[in-house]
């Protein structure tokens, strides 16, 4: 790699590093004050979409504790996604839409491609906590399914 090139590259990554921009090849694995609340959401969606124990704990780990201590502990929290999100678990594909930010708070609608080719809408609604041991961290508040269109075959 040339000077330039590597130059270049150094910076692209100080500046996404400093945007706490994070790809959708670097899921997190934990809540960080460094990820964007569409970042939470794409590692809640890749969770589900293991849709193994393991992976519905990494969901779980992304939910606010607010929210943890309405649906947890984290058992019922699993048993809860399989009978009401089921489309979630093993999903084909999920499409971030369209995101609304008001300082603390945030919603982000997803498209959801279930195993079965159905395509459900969701609304996540996040807020950035404030004490804490994640504080400064965007978490999951809660998660509707919207009715448009709900359940429509590609």
């Amino acid at each position: 790699m040339n000077t330039a090139a590597g130059t270049l590259k150094g910076l692209l990554m100080v500046w996404l590093l400093g945007t706490g921009a994070v790809w959708a090849s670097d899921e997190a694995e934990h809540p960080g004050p460094m990820l964007s609340p569409a970042a939470v959401v794409e590692a809640q969606l890749a969770a589900f979409r293991d849709s193994s124990d393991e992976g519905l704990a990494r969901a779980f780990s992304f939910a606010s504790p607010a929210n943890q201590s309405q649906t947890g502990p984290f058992e019922r929290f699993a048993q809860m996604i399989r009978e009401a999100y089921p489309e979630l678990l093993g999903h084909q594909s999920a499409a971030l839409g369209t995101a609304q930010l008001n300082q603390d708070t945030a919603m982000q609608a997803v498209d959801v491609v279930s195993r079965e080719g159905r395509i459900f809408h969701y609304l996540f609604i996040l807020s950035r906590q404030d004490a804490g041991a994640c504080a400064g961290c965007w978490m999951t508040d809660s998660v509707y399914q919207t009715p448009a269109e709900e359940g429509t075959a590609i």
